[in-house]
């Protein structure tokens, strides 16, 4: 399962890049435009976020659920969660895995604290091109939100009522996949071994194609009185499936049979989504990190929780 990790990454990428999206598209409907354009300057002004998070990812015979806090204070995150596992092994037994985490992000460093079956706490740092897209959507310029809007399709109002406004936001997966490209371009693989770089390499080759062959769209709720948003979810199921098929179509591999099987898997079958809303100032005073966190945390070159990765393989 060394590509765990990399889905991961992804996702990281991937929601930072549709989260900081808006929409000026031609076809769309100009309320709906403005309303879009609107919401996303508002966020040149907020010096302050908190919000919740919850992704869930599923496919036969595994489950995970990511469920967080963060707060954003300009240009730092701080966030606390849970990562939870849950695999059914060959007689039907579900095997739970469960891992509190925290995540520190300042410009380009991106920290993962998690803790380990042993209680042992355990610190792994992303790729600078996860905590590079980030930083844009923390803190994003006029140049950047000007970007932002030339990756959409179209967008339409899916309800009104006095206090909020629900948009459909459509995405062109292939400018999306360019300025994916662009960001790992400028963001080498910078962590782990050689071997792991070129696994990268070839993970968001596969992610290039599956955005570029993906529609990707989302549904975000927005309060009329503040221009800001509430509630967002995200659809990132095409997007699993595609880079599991880009990788199971690539000439150039010769995967085992474990590892065909797990791709199969993701292309016919995962379901990956990611639910996001906005809380009142006053619902987390705080999420810093403990400092005995960070004093006792060991440095890894993976986040596979131990344990993890044996029981998936056992379980196939």
């Amino acid at each position: 399962m060394k590509y765990f990790k990399f889905f991961w990454t992804a996702v990281f990428c991937i929601a930072f890049l549709l989260t900081s999206v808006a929409s000026a598209a031609q076809k769309s409907d100009s309320k709906a435009v403005k309303a879009l354009r609107d919401s996303m300057y508002a966020t040149l002004n907020e010096n302050q976020k908190i919000f919740h998070e919850f992704l869930i990812f599923i496919v036969p015979g595994l489950q995970s659920e990511l469920s967080l806090n963060g707060k954003i204070v300009g240009d730092k995150v701080d966030v606390a969660g849970d990562f939870g596992l849950w695999m059914n092994d060959n007689a039907g037994k579900s095997i739970p895995v469960e891992v509190p985490f925290y995540i520190k992000h300042d410009k380009n460093l991106l920290d993962v604290y998690y803790k380990s079956d042993n209680n042992q706490w355990k610190k792994y740092e992303m790729p600078t091109v996860a905590a590079s897209l980030a930083d844009t959507f923390v803190t994003p310029n006029k140049e950047e939100i000007e970007k932002e809007i030339a990756r959409v399709k179209s967008v339409s109002i899916l309800r009104e009522t006095d206090s909020r406004r629900t948009l459909l936001v459509t995405l062109d997966g292939k400018k999306l996949a360019d300025e994916l490209k662009v960001q790992a371009e400028k963001n080498p693989a910078d962590k782990g071994t050689a071997a792991e770089a070129e696994i990268q390499a070839d993970f968001f080759a596969y992610l290039d194609t599956a955005l570029r062959k993906s529609d990707i769209w989302y549904v975000w709720t927005i309060d009329k009185k503040t221009n800001q948003t509430k509630h967002l979810n995200i659809d990132l199921s095409n997007v699993v499936r595609e880079t599991a098929n880009a990788a199971l179509n690539d000439p150039t591999k010769n995967y085992p049979d474990v590892i065909n099987e797990i791709l199969e898997t993701l292309a016919f079958y995962s379901e990956c989504k990611l639910y996001t809303t906005v809380l009142d100032d006053s619902a987390q005073s705080s999420l810093e990190i403990p400092q005995e966190v960070i004093n006792n945390a060991v440095e890894v070159k993976d986040v596979v929780p131990e344990g993890a990765q044996e029981e998936i393989t056992a379980s196939k």
